[in-house]
């Protein structure tokens, strides 16, 4: 009688691993999918060039860009 009673519990658990599985395999694909993105944009030297662009050059870019939408 305790085996059926312990399989009843379990059935409403089939699932529960495989949506964990999937919840942190995107969590981890993600990062590194992020990690790459970082890492592109240091080695392209955007980085560089967004400190070297004054503040003020920039915001204006993207006010007439915004505009122009």
């Amino acid at each position: 009688m305790r085996n059926g009673e312990d399989a009843r519990a379990r059935e409403g658990e089939c699932g529960q691993s495989t949506v964990e599985y999937a919840v942190v395999a995107s969590a981890f694909a993600s990062l590194i999918v992020g990690m790459g993105a970082i890492w592109k944009f240091f080695a392209d030297g955007r980085a560089a060039d967004l400190a070297l662009v004054p503040l003020t050059h920039r915001v204006l870019e993207g006010l007439v860009d915004a505009l122009l939408f």
